[in-house]
């Protein structure tokens, strides 16, 4: 994937990992495989997309990268062992990143969105009984709109956070505030 970017645009300022997978899989039923696929998707493949990138940045000396996290990362959940455990080692990916490429005029932060208006928390299995509770969690009563998280990503690339850096940033109507 990132050869064919590199080749069709010649390089990569701003790279924003948000893939991931999330089986609610409870741990006495997970098993070892599905632990692994969660781990490689939402772990190691923003690793491997950073690093495939990383060389043009530090040669340009400027770039961004934003990893898309989860409150779960930072709370953990019930059937969530392996995204929680995924999504907070990519905090923690990201801050180890941010030390590294500070002086090389690269930034590292973490974005980590609330419940949006998506198909996502729809597909999890959950009656709308228990989706209307979780938003019933969040002091602004909504979900996110996705244009709102995606604002959200296009300021803190852009120069007024220039200064920004290992940070993890919440956009979730003040649903978790650390």
């Amino acid at each position: 994937m990132a050869d064919r970017v590199l080749a069709a645009f010649g390089r990569v300022d701003i790279v924003v990992n948000d893939a991931a997978i999330f089986p609610r899989t409870a741990i006495v039923d997970l098993d070892f495989e599905e632990w692994q696929r969660v781990l490689a998707v939402n772990l190691s493949g923003p690793f491997l997309c950073t690093k495939a990138v990383l060389a043009g940045m530090i040669e340009r000396r400027w770039g961004r990268v934003i990893n898309v996290a989860s409150g779960l990362g930072l709370t953990g959940g019930v059937k969530a062992a392996a995204y929680s455990t995924s999504k907070g080692g990519l905090i923690a990916f990201t801050k180890s990143l941010a030390r590294e490429v500070a002086l090389l005029g690269i930034t590292a932060n973490v974005v980590v969105p609330g419940l949006a208006d998506t198909r996502m928390p729809r597909q999890g299995g959950q009656t709308e009984a228990e989706l209307d509770a979780m938003v019933a969690q969040i002091p602004m009563k909504r979900l996110a709109k996705p244009r709102e998280v995606a604002e959200f990503l296009a300021f803190i690339v852009g120069p007024s956070c220039d200064y920004v850096t290992g940070q993890t940033l919440f956009v979730n109507g003040g649903w978790l505030m650390p």
